[in-house]
């Protein structure tokens, strides 16, 4: 299904389009009316063709592709429309962004993903975008995020009472102490195609590498040489888990090996899997001074969300909007 919040517009989604001399110039036209503005069908296959290109690589049934490729047609036409109101309230309210904010906000980037600005201008010309250009996507963010700081976040206040009902009637579970396992795994493939003289093979090899493992093999050596999963190249070490976060079948298996014990062989829809408990270390639980500023951050964000909603609401209930698709 095509959800609403998936449709956003990625800042580094390279530009799937182009218009060949060869072929001639493609004719625009007008695809939406919003109060003085219009956004074109070249606006709206800029967006759409990236996402039109992932629905048809999925592979799905012909009625079902068509139906995903007019929902996400007719949802990013509606986020352009949103966008262009925006736009216009953004420049009524002659809101600004400087130069220096642009370059805070990149610094930010390269900080975050761990990366020169070489190495980002080679990033961005992968995906056909210059640096100036990446620097204006980031500038409509910016415009964007001091618009819902005008119109909704400076207008939200919330109280303790309600983050301490937060903590004590809803997710009070969520701040309990917990126990996270931590596992090394390896991993033998099963194609969906093969039979079951195949997958019996595959098991065996699996009981097999068991039986090694509990003579003496290290578990770590065994996956580097059998294991088919990326982590084997570490000993197959998948890190701290807790039991929410894993399958049926590890979560079942886990609660009854102690650290250092390997288990059977496990059976998943993927492929043949072997697990050793390495270690079980308690985490304990927040207390409501140690949860308030994550929760006030929840609570706060969950709101953000809502009254912008109902702004763009009531933007949209106050435009003339006119859509020609």
């Amino acid at each position: 299904m095509i959800l609403r919040n998936a449709i956003i517009v990625l800042l580094l989604v390279p530009l799937l389009f182009s218009s060949s001399p060869a072929q001639g110039e493609l004719l625009d036209r007008v695809v939406a009316v919003v109060n003085n503005d219009i956004i074109t069908l070249s606006d709206l296959d800029e967006m759409y063709l990236p996402y039109a290109n992932r629905i048809r690589a999925d592979g799905y049934a012909p009625e079902q592709e068509k139906e995903f490729l007019f929902e996400a047609r007719k949802e990013i036409l509606n986020r352009l429309i949103e966008q262009k109101l925006a736009d216009q309230e953004i420049s009524a309210k002659k809101i600004r962004v400087s130069d220096s904010e642009v370059d805070n906000a990149l610094e930010r980037v390269k900080n975050e993903n761990f990366c020169t600005e070489e190495e980002l201008v080679k990033i961005l010309a992968r995906d056909g975008y210059t640096l100036e250009e990446y620097k204006e996507r980031l500038k409509e963010q910016i415009l964007q995020a001091k618009l819902v700081n005008w119109e909704v976040k400076s207008k939200i206040v919330i109280t303790e009472d309600e983050i301490r009902n937060y903590y004590n009637n809803k997710y009070k579970e969520l701040y309990k102490g917990k126990i996270r396992y931590h596992i090394r795994s390896i991993f033998l493939k099963v194609s969906p195609s093969d039979n079951e003289d195949q997958v019996a093979a595959v098991v065996k090899k699996g009981e097999d590498i068991v039986k090694e493992i509990r003579q003496g093999l290290p578990f770590e050596d065994a996956a580097k040489e059998f294991s088919e999963a990326k982590s084997a190249a570490n000993g197959g070490d998948l890190g701290f888990f807790t039991l929410s976060e894993l399958t049926p079948v590890l979560k079942e298996v886990l609660q009854d090996l102690q650290p250092g014990e390997v288990s059977p062989v496990l059976k998943t829809p993927a492929g043949i899997q072997i697990v050793k408990l390495v270690k079980k270390e308690e985490m304990p639980g927040k207390s409501f001074e140690e949860a308030k500023a994550e929760i006030h951050q929840k609570l706060f964000q969950s709101v953000v969300e809502k009254k912008y909603e109902e702004w763009l609401k009531g933007l949209k209930e106050r435009a003339y909007i006119k859509t020609m698709l």
